[in-house]
């Protein structure tokens, strides 16, 4: 796997993280990648509601 493969799920893997604690405690965690809206609604959908 390439380096910046590597990178970009450990990034995507890091938001889905968050946003499934926050979704889970109600507890805001952040990371500090910027992504368009449209990436970051993808990313989001992967994340199971509970």
């Amino acid at each position: 796997m390439k380096r910046n493969d590597f990178m970009r799920r450990t990034r995507e893997k890091a938001m889905c993280a968050s946003m499934g604690l926050k979704m889970l405690t109600g507890i805001s965690f952040s990371t500090s990648l910027v992504v368009d809206v449209k990436k970051f609604d993808s990313l989001i959908s992967k994340v199971e509601k509970i």
